[in-house]
């Protein structure tokens, strides 16, 4: 059990979605804080932006799904 706690304190992947998890209250704040106060982005991002950022955790998590060729319990082994 300790191993695995170690390996995800390693893993790329838990560290992006725990940030992305804890980020998720604040979406509408911080996308309407960028609309706001950078507006030459605002045109380029979408307008449905929850989408958008769904769509690029799901394609990093494959990514790394497939990049990873080690156990959780074996990354903390190290």
């Amino acid at each position: 059990m300790v191993n695995k706690l170690r390996g995800a304190m390693r893993s790329v992947t838990i560290w992006v979605n725990g940030v992305l998890l804890a980020a998720y209250p604040f979406a509408d704040e911080l996308i309407g804080g960028v609309r706001e106060n950078l507006p030459v982005l605002s045109e380029y991002l979408p307008t449905n932006m929850f989408k958008a950022i769904g769509l690029s955790v799901v394609v990093f998590n494959i990514y790394q799904r497939m990049r990873t060729k080690k156990s959780l319990e074996e990354k903390g082994m190290k």
